[in-house]
């Protein structure tokens, strides 16, 4: 009964680390037309950009992540601004988005830390659920 009894108390230790060891995983999702590419880490955004075109849609969970400089329209999607699942995209970056693109930059449910930097024109972007700690504007930012 005894050695039962350290087995059971292993196998739930053993699933406690595992979800523990889960949940602190960075997840960056990249859509991609019909295809999804996960990504792993602190710079799950910077792969997931990389591998971006515009008009996709990157989902990152709760957690800090590295932030990147955007030179794509994407849709930037987190688990939340506030509250208990943050995403959180630091240290700061710049967008810079080429003015003959027509798709559009959106953040949803970020809470971006330290300085964003706005350089060019940046059209109609959204900012839906998003904590910005501090906004740069280097030229102009023109909504329309």
């Amino acid at each position: 009964m005894n050695k039962m009894k350290k087995l059971f108390l292993s196998l739930v230790a053993l699933t406690i680390a595992t979800m523990s060891y889960a949940q602190s995983n960075l997840v960056a999702t990249l859509t991609h037309g019909d295809e999804l590419i996960m990504f792993y880490g602190a710079y799950t955004l910077r792969d997931a950009h990389n591998a971006a075109e515009n008009g996709d849609i990157i989902n990152l969970s709760s957690g800090t992540f590295q932030a990147v400089d955007i030179t794509k329209a994407l849709t930037i999607r987190g688990a939340g601004a506030d509250g208990d699942n943050i995403t959180y995209i630091v240290n700061g970056f710049s967008i810079n988005i080429p003015t003959d693109i027509t798709k559009r930059l959106s953040f949803e449910g970020v809470r971006l830390s330290n300085t964003t930097t706005v350089k060019g024109t940046l059209t109609n972007p959204t900012f839906l659920k998003t904590i910005i700690d501090k906004i740069s504007i280097s030229y102009l930012f023109r909504v329309s």
